[in-house]
């Protein structure tokens, strides 16, 4: 039997220590949802409670994400002016990083 309005806190504890709290309420069939970015690399925690009341125990439970960064490919150039020069000549090089 689903609990109806029932508070629900979830906390979501990045790799970084901070807490976000989110303070929730069951819907008719006794879900709760909330979404979350994953700014940072590492480990993020999360909690969830529920106090109880008059008729229901309190109940709480756990469980971890490990964020990891995708890398996005890159281009890298390189040109250089001269393929040939004399002692003193300037060449220039450059290039692009996209």
């Amino acid at each position: 039997m689903p609990v109806v309005g029932a508070a629900i806190k979830v906390v979501i504890t990045g790799p970084d220590g901070v807490a976000f709290n989110n303070d929730l309420v069951t819907d008719a069939s006794g879900n709760y949802t909330v979404s979350f970015t994953l700014s940072l690399a590492g480990t993020y925690l999360i909690a969830a409670s529920y106090a109880g009341d008059a008729t229901h125990k309190g109940a709480s439970t756990t469980a971890q994400i490990v964020a990891t960064v995708q890398p996005v490919a890159t281009t890298l150039t390189l040109t250089v002016s001269e393929a040939a020069g004399h002692v003193g000549d300037v060449v220039k090089i450059s290039g692009n990083l996209s």
